[in-house]
């Protein structure tokens, strides 16, 4: 059996200028090549799935890469393969037309063909994968499944791109090592090439470039200048006056762990579109003096209206073209169908949803939420989002039944090793605690619980091992001395307002 002659696209954009059709082990070695680039070019990714394996690095690359290689493997079936008859692979001693053409590929990866198998041991020899590997505790696996699905997702993406890996010929290669060899070489263009590694932080920050002024910084942004960073993912919650520089003290924040390697870029979330569009201008004003000079951040705008802001710049991605459905019939089964590199194209091309991969992106906060609901993609969402500082703004104004959305997806931020902070000039002490123990649910680490501190304004940190709360003082000037009155009895406050 000749596992090339299975296909695996067969929707060539040149047909009249090479193959019709591209044998499925290829675009298989494709997708693990383009996972191994992103993983030797974003180091800050490496890392976290690093951190969330607990392997040691080639461990982890070559684990990911076999897995990534496997994403594909119910496409070996005969009913996936029956999608398109003038492929359909002669082994199978039977003709596709008597054969249903709907046929779940990712349901049918769970049954592993004669042919799948032996896909599996020779991918198992390419990709040199350790003879020997620990188990993944119970804890680890949830964690790790969701950066592996977001990465599956952005590595098919890249690798179905006909621009950057051409349909071959089934003999065009001797063998899977010259294959592989050849998609190795293809992927690190194409990750270089395809917009999605993060722009390079500049090294050092003050609040003049930041702000564009030289005035002083307010006790509460010098303190977010100079707190100690955690070596893991970290929570921190500013709590100040309206007016008070909190955003500043929050880009601080952000870029000293860009800065530091612990994040790739920040998405700030905010209630209303309205206020979505100014937090925009603000770091469409300043982001800039984030990165390097030589760097060339992405910035995107993330709310259903983003269209009608004047001043929306989006992240430049290069989506590849997007792939008509292999199955026919009703509208059902052609979204039933639909490939991960079909939808992942159209979904990258959004811009309010491809701003999880740019550098810096402001929108609404349901933008940010759909990562941890149930919607298409979502685990693309969640890859963006561990490798940014996630800004929550103005985190009293949701409702109950937001505010338990909210605390899940810290839980989520956490788990996978990202670091958020929350804003606020009004936050009840409640509110607070909720916050911070949803985001400690999720640490492999449990701080030891903190005092219930009522001071204002107020800093706090959460981290693995560690829960701390500080007073902080207020903005010079700002005091104001208010008289107040008791009334003790109805009938007195009645009297006073008549």
């Amino acid at each position: 059996m000749d596992l090339r002659s299975f296909w695996g696209k067969a929707q060539s954009e040149n047909p009249d200028h090479g193959p019709a059709w591209h044998p499925l082990v290829f675009h298989s070695l494709d997708v693990a090549a383009v996972g191994e680039a992103l993983l030797k070019q974003s180091r800050g990714l490496a890392r976290r799935l690093l951190g969330l394996l607990g392997l040691q690095q080639e461990e982890a690359v070559r684990l990911t890469c076999f897995l990534l290689c496997l994403h594909d493997i119910g496409k070996f079936a005969r009913k996936f393969q029956a999608k398109s008859p003038a492929y359909f692979p002669v082994c199978f001693n039977t003709r596709p037309a008597g054969l249903s053409g709907f046929y779940d590929h990712g349901a049918g990866g769970l049954r592993l063909f004669d042919a799948a198998r032996t896909f599996i041991d020779q991918a198992n020899t390419v990709l040199a994968v350790p003879s020997e590997l620990p188990l993944l505790n119970s804890e680890r696996v949830p964690r790790v499944s969701y950066a592996l699905a977001g990465i599956a997702v952005l590595a098919d993406w890249i690798g179905s791109n006909q621009r950057w890996f051409a349909y071959c010929a089934p003999d065009a290669f001797a063998d899977l090592d010259s294959y592989w060899a050849y998609a190795r070489a293809r992927a690190a263009d194409a990750v270089g090439e395809a917009g999605i590694l993060p722009a390079m932080a500049n090294d050092q920050l003050d609040y003049a470039a930041l702000l564009g002024t030289q005035a002083a910084p307010s006790p509460m942004q010098a303190w977010a200048q100079s707190v100690e960073l955690p070596t893991g993912p970290a929570l921190f919650m500013i709590e100040d006056e309206t007016g008070s520089g909190k955003t500043e003290a929050a880009l601080m924040l952000a870029h000293r762990l860009m800065a530091s390697g612990r994040a790739d870029g920040l998405y700030m979330a905010l209630p209303t579109m309205a206020t979505a569009n100014a937090m925009f201008d603000r770091l469409a004003a300043a982001h800039r003096s984030l990165f390097a000079v030589e760097a060339a951040p992405s910035l995107a705008l993330v709310h259903g209206a983003r269209d009608l802001h004047q001043g929306f710049r989006a992240a430049v991605l290069r989506g590849g073209r997007r792939e008509a459905s292999y199955a026919s019939g009703d509208q059902q089964e052609r979204e039933a169908d639909a490939t991960a590199s079909t939808a992942c194209a159209a979904w990258v091309a959004d811009d309010r949803r491809r701003a999880f991969l740019a550098d810096l992106g402001a929108g609404t906060i349901d933008q940010a939420l759909l990562s941890i609901l149930p919607s298409r993609h979502q685990s693309l969402r969640l890859l963006g989002l561990m490798r940014r500082v996630l800004i929550l703004d103005e985190v009293h104004a949701y409702d109950t039944y937001m505010q338990r959305e909210i605390e899940a997806l810290l839980e989520f931020q956490a788990g996978l090793g990202g670091s958020a902070v929350l804003l606020s000039a009004t936050l009840p002490v409640a509110v607070h605690w909720r916050l911070a123990d949803a985001f400690t649910k999720g640490l492999t680490e449990k701080p030891e619980p903190g005092a219930n501190r009522m001071d204002y304004p107020l800093a706090a940190v959460c981290t693995p091992g560690l829960r701390t709360t500080t007073a902080v003082a207020g903005r010079s000037g700002r005091a104001r001395t208010l008289p107040v009155r008791f009334l003790r009895r109805p009938d007195e406050a009645l009297d006073m307002a008549g």
